[in-house]
């Protein structure tokens, strides 16, 4: 420790130019992350005298070159020797720099906090800071694009931690909003993503957890209680997309959103709804004749696992010779040309409810549903405003189709589908949901053959190298015994590297690989084009708690072993849920029963397939894989041969969602016609 901070000394001491300064700092926040940290004065005052002289010698100076300077005078215990130059520092880019558009004002009150912080502490800034913004008109605040990205630095550079101080300042301010329209705008918009509550994530989970707790659900609260329902349908948007979803964890996921959100939004839509005329079966629930009218639903035009599933169950439908339902599919969003194409190709409706206004838009699909008489609404995966919208009901039959958690059940909700393969029904914490094959259009992809090579050579750096790996989003991987199984995999296998993906590369993770000596070792990739990167790995190290199952699936057909853990999560919605059912189903026909005994279960009749019940079973097939070619390749080839065997029937996928469909439709008739 001694020598690498004499070192780092120096380096601070030599900085020529922000760039050499910029390497210092990010030595010196991987320094005091560590453990056994001492708190050390001159290091933080070698920092700050290398900073006043590039600042007077060079003015480009950014924002990103100040974020860490005042957590690294709190870990070296550190009081500035310089505040009259801060002063004059912070007093000279005040007055220097424009501030006639939304994000310059918000830049030059983030720049005063973070001076404001040297010269006092973090949660003195940061209440100012928020001070500051609450006194700002709306109209000179709202229209900017840059307090994501500010917050996420904040959270980054060790601003946002879960501090008794930190705290205390952030409540004081909320206390105090008399929950007028203009004060909570600023809230949402303006103070929560600088706070570090937004879709970056990288904030730490017991910070993000008070917020979440202590502002945003109270404001979701403050806006049903006034009928607002646009205030509180958006931030439960914003609570979905930057918390709910934090933790790939069913459990975190249904503690937070689950228990604490939907019941908010049933009560109040509830309410509202004995407001809102009836709605009663149409002709076409009692025409058994006629086709129903079912709606299914999509948030956006964003191409995910999801909408896949979606238009592969379209395309089985039109192998039919009739079509047993009228489909039609509703998206709250403008429609891309890829989701138009597609649904040209499988003669789908499309209706597009545009616009910001998200209580308009429910509002415009129970009217649409009415006016056309709607047997069945399918709410598909994403379940943002699902609450809200089927406890006015939408349809008199309401179905929900997930593909991810399960822990979603009210009275409104009239029938539940989830995906698998080789069993009609599956029962989920108690309860019962009905199970649809899912299939998908041919995973592995030729044309990228040539361009896998060259990732694979660029990635091994003229080693010969195994090269591990998960594609999905970030949030899979970020766990300490995740990062540890990759760590134990690496040393055991000293001649491999293991790369990951998502939107961001999460400081969390980082920090994990960076302590267990792996991080040199494990590149993040970004957001890529995961067909093409199967083609890329040698051995697929799936997440856990929670597995992957489409990115899974496109690894397995450019033949690619995937290592998955059996865990409650995989068991719940992964790979496993249609991988398992094929060898323990009783639903499986004799002749699927035979394939898999001569194809892929040994002579003792255990799955070939690397399925795996433990963390030491997990990282010894990771070892074994890794060393033994001829062995990876079999596997490779046996997973090839699985997916191409048993994933690739839509008119299957269309037969058993729809017969469930039907079956649901069948049993409201059952029920009351008023719905």
């Amino acid at each position: 420790m001694n020598a690498a901070l004499q070192d780092l000394n120096r380096k601070f001491s030599s900085a020529d130019s922000w760039a050499t300064f910029d390497e210092a700092l990010t030595v010196a926040k991987a320094l005091t992350d560590q453990v056994r940290w001492q708190p050390t004065p001159s290091l933080a005052q070698a920092c700050e005298e290398s900073f006043i002289f590039l600042s007077s010698s060079r003015r480009t100076v950014t924002r990103e070159h100040i974020f860490f300077i005042p957590v690294l005078f709190e870990r070296c215990q550190y009081n500035t020797k310089h505040k009259r130059w801060w002063l004059n520092y912070r007093n000279s880019l005040l007055t220097s720099s424009p501030r006639s558009t939304s994000d310059e004002i918000i830049r030059l009150i983030v720049l005063s906090t973070l001076i404001d912080s040297i010269l006092t502490n973090r949660w003195t800034a940061l209440s100012n800071m928020i001070t500051q913004v609450l006194n700002q008109p709306e109209s000179k605040l709202l229209n900017n694009n840059c307090v994501g990205y500010l917050g996420s630095i904040f959270a980054q550079s060790g601003w946002l931690q879960n501090e008794p101080h930190l705290k205390k300042a952030v409540i004081s301010h909320w206390n105090e909003c008399s929950g007028r329209g203009e004060e909570i705008i600023k809230w949402i918009y303006i103070i929560l993503p600088l706070l570090g509550f937004n879709k970056t994530q990288t904030s730490q989970t017991g910070w993000m957890t008070f917020l979440f707790n202590s502002i945003v659900l109270p404001i979701i609260n403050i806006g049903l209680q006034v009928n607002n329902f646009n205030v509180a349908l958006r931030v439960e948007r914003l609570a979905y997309n930057c918390y709910a979803t934090r933790h790939e964890n069913a459990q975190f996921f249904k503690n937070s959103y689950v228990d604490k959100i939907i019941p908010l939004f049933l009560e109040a839509g509830r309410r509202y709804k004995t407001t809102m005329s009836s709605m009663t079966v149409d002709d076409g629930l009692i025409d058994i004749e006629a086709p129903h009218k079912v709606c299914f639903l999509l948030h956006n035009s964003s191409f995910l696992a999801h909408t896949r599933n979606l238009f592969n169950y379209f395309k089985g439908l039109e192998e039919f010779d009739r079509l047993p339902i009228q489909p039609t599919l509703i998206l709250l969003g403008d429609i891309s040309d890829q989701i138009q194409n597609l649904a040209n190709e499988s003669q789908i409706d499309i209706v597009s409810v545009a616009g910001s206004n998200p209580h308009t838009k429910i509002l415009q699909i129970r009217e649409w549903c009415c006016e056309n008489e709607v047997s069945a609404f399918v709410w598909t995966s994403n379940i943002i405003f699902l609450a809200f919208s089927y406890s006015i009901r939408l349809a008199p039959v309401q179905i929900y189709w997930s593909m991810k958690y399960h822990s979603i059940e009210f009275d409104e909700i009239d029938g539940y589908l989830t995906t698998g393969s080789f069993e009609k029904y599956r029962t989920i914490d108690g309860k019962k949901w009905r199970v649809g094959h899912v299939a998908f259009d041919p995973l592995y992809k030729s044309e990228f053959k040539g361009n896998a090579e060259t990732k694979r050579q660029e990635l091994k750096n003229g080693k010969d190298c195994i090269i591990f790996g998960c594609l999905g989003r970030e949030a899979k991987i970020n766990n300490d015994e995740y990062a540890e199984a990759v760590a134990q995999i690496l040393t055991r296998v000293p001649n491999s590297i293991y790369i990951w993906t998502g939107r961001v590369n999460h400081p969390e993770i980082s920090s994990r690989f960076r302590k267990l000596g792996i991080l040199d070792r494990c590149r993040f990739i970004g957001w890529v084009n995961t067909a093409l990167y199967a083609q890329v790995l040698d051995v697929f190290l799936d997440s856990f708690p929670f597995a992957s199952g489409h990115t899974a699936f496109e690894s397995m057909a450019a033949g690619c072993p995937v290592i998955v853990r059996i865990t409650p999560d995989s068991l719940e919605s992964s790979s496993l849920t249609h991988i398992l059912p094929a060898f323990r189903s009783s639903q499986v026909s004799k002749s699927i029963q035979e394939d898999i005994k001569h194809t892929w279960l040994d002579e003792y009749g255990n799955i070939l397939l690397p399925i795996v019940e433990d963390f030491d079973s997990y990282a010894n097939i990771a070892v074994q894989l890794a060393v033994d070619r001829d062995f990876r390749h079999r596997i490779g080839e046996l997973s090839r041969m699985f997916v191409n065997r048993f994933m690739m029937d839509t008119k299957l996928m269309a037969e058993t969602y729809t017969n469930h469909i039907l079956d649901i439709i069948k049993q409201s008739r059952n029920k009351p016609h008023e719905r």
